[in-house]
């Protein structure tokens, strides 16, 4: 069956498309195996929403404040939108309009099904890759079962969301570069132009989407015999058709902060973190840099002023951002741009440094289980950081009053959270522990992400390779991007999790055929040298017959 698995362009160099007609007998191929993987997500979805609360982190507090601020009077002119993206605190707000006092469980509910669905598009995007029912249902299980999916579908931070917006970006882009059609790169565009405003990694996805539209229309028209001119118009028009529908979403948010502060730009977030990863994550200094002089002259005027407790250090990112605005009365991005040009300092002064600490924050990123957003800080390792037990914090920062309307205290406690608190105790050891790169395979759950990054490195070897480098670019991208502004952070991996366990199921299937394949070829040696064997047993009793006669 090699012509299922042959994708059209370019890798097979086939000369048409395939029939759109195909393609949907093949998907519906596919709808036992899906199924069978959606009715075990939406079990898993409903036994998590009935064995957990709600669980906070600190970054929670500014998307409720925000949501909440959305929620009550639609304000575009609060000072977090030039900090956080609007898409999670716009579903957010949406819900607290929607639900008021049950909030807590709709977050839950919601974003479990966001969990299901990003199951079901991994699913289908394993389909679309490989067409077999053995590697979806391997995959889609993989997901479904996940505990860190799970764990961060009962969180207020938006992992989960944005794992649901990219793993329709990849199912889209996938299909698209496999089988054409506008319809599909229409489609992942729009997807990635969702991605940009839930997370700042998702511009990775826009500019993934024009990559892979250039790529397939140049390598159709150059096989369809088309002049030079007219490929270039075709790459140029699927291009234009990729960024588009990413460049409408963004542009209402970048004239909105254009509008309030001035500055046309979506977010001053990527600068903030750089600042937490050269000064606080590495600890680095720079007596030469002016730009970190100013942020020292404004931490100290801010103590002075009583603004700030006489504790804080320069490596507090946020309370940094704050005195810098308090003191010069700028907007956050100016107040961003100083320390952005405060890291860049830092960053260029001890540039080995940071390259080898980058590729050490990627790999523990991708190899490190993560639990921390799970327990709270300066509590016992066996309770978790869930809305109760974060309720004072999230007062100061949100509001009491805002609590009590959208976030209420629940009638009773969960009744089966002692497997999340196990989960977490166990892994909080592993974490602790930390693997190196001298120690590899240290742990099981390295193993298997070592043993789904050989899937992924096997899977090159499939006809449609070109394909399968999608979701692994947009693994990679994620991680080191990430890796590199903020460090080790392993939730920031989350979202491409998916694309991981679809790499595992590919290497899974392929050892199972692999074994498959050599105990039937060593059971049919076997069989044929029996055969032989009794053959010629036959062969020499009826010689020693004929001499008897």
């Amino acid at each position: 069956m090699r012509s299922e698995i042959e994708p059209l362009l370019p890798d097979a160099g086939a000369k048409m498309r395939q029939p759109k007609s195909s393609h949907a007998i093949s998907i519906v191929r596919a709808v036992p195996a899906v199924a069978i993987v959606a009715f075990v997500a939406l079990g898993a979805g409903a036994w998590t929403c009935l064995s957990t609360q709600l669980w906070v982190a600190t970054d929670s507090g500014l998307y409720i404040k925000l949501a909440a601020s959305l929620a009550e009077a639609f304000d575009l002119d609060h000072e977090l939108h030039q900090f956080r993206l609007p898409g999670y605190p716009l579903l957010l707000a949406l819900i607290f309009r929607l639900f008021g006092h049950s909030s807590p469980t709709a977050i839950m509910v919601i974003q479990q099904a966001m969990v299901a669905a990003t199951i079901v598009l991994t699913a289908l995007t394993a389909w679309t890759l490989w067409p077999r029912r053995a590697f979806v249902l391997v995959a889609g299980l993989l997901c479904a079962l996940s505990p860190y999916l799970r764990g961060y579908a009962g969180t207020v931070l938006t992992e989960v969301p944005y794992a649901f917006v990219l793993s329709a970006c990849v199912y889209f882009l996938v299909r698209h570069h496999r089988f054409g059609g506008r319809s599909s790169l229409a489609m992942a565009s729009f997807a990635a132009g969702l991605c940009l405003l839930t997370k700042g990694i998702g511009q990775v996805m826009v500019v993934l989407c024009v990559c892979v539209a250039a790529h397939r229309a140049w390598c159709f028209n150059r096989q369809s015999g088309l002049t030079s001119a007219r490929s270039l118009r075709r790459c140029t028009a699927a291009a234009a058709l990729a960024v588009l529908p990413p460049m409408l979403l963004a542009l209402p948010v970048m004239f909105n902060n254009y509008r309030t502060t001035g500055h046309f730009r979506m977010t001053c977030q990527g600068s903030q973190v750089l600042f937490y990863r050269a000064v606080k994550v590495e600890r680095l200094h720079s007596p030469h840099s002016e730009a970190l002089a100013k942020l020292r002259a404004a931490l100290k005027q801010a103590k002075a002023d009583g603004l700030l407790s006489p504790t804080v250090e320069l490596r507090e990112h946020y309370v940094i951002n704050f005195a810098y605005r308090s003191v010069h009365g700028t907007s956050w991005f100016e107040a961003a741009d100083v320390m952005n040009e405060a890291a860049m300092d830092l960053i260029l002064d001890n540039k080995a440094l940071i390259l080898s600490h980058g590729v050490r924050h990627a790999y523990r990123s991708f190899i490190i289980p993560d639990p921390y957003y799970r327990v709270g800080l300066g509590v016992p390792q066996d309770e978790l950081f869930d809305l109760e037990a974060a309720r004072a914090q999230m007062s100061s920062l949100v509001g009491r009053e805002t609590l009590d309307k959208y976030l209420p205290s629940p009638a009773q406690g969960p009744p089966a959270s002692h497997f999340w608190s196990g989960w977490m105790r166990g892994h909080r050891r592993v974490v602790e522990r930390g693997p190196s790169l001298t120690g590899v395979l240290d742990h099981p759950y390295e193993e298997f992400m070592w043993f789904c990054l050989l899937g992924g490195v096997a899977s090159l070897a499939m006809p449609n390779r070109v394909t399968w480098l999608i979701p692994a670019m947009v693994i990679f991208l994620h991680i080191f991007i990430s890796a590199n502004l903020g460090g080790t952070i392993p939730r920031y991996a989350i979202p491409v999790h998916p694309f991981i366990f679809l790499f595992g199921a590919f290497a899974c299937t392929g050892v199972v055929r692999a074994c498959v394949t050599g105990f039937t070829f060593a059971a049919g040696l076997l069989a044929r040298r029996l055969k032989l064997s009794w053959q010629g047993s036959i062969l020499a009793g009826a010689t020693d017959c004929r001499i008897q006669d």
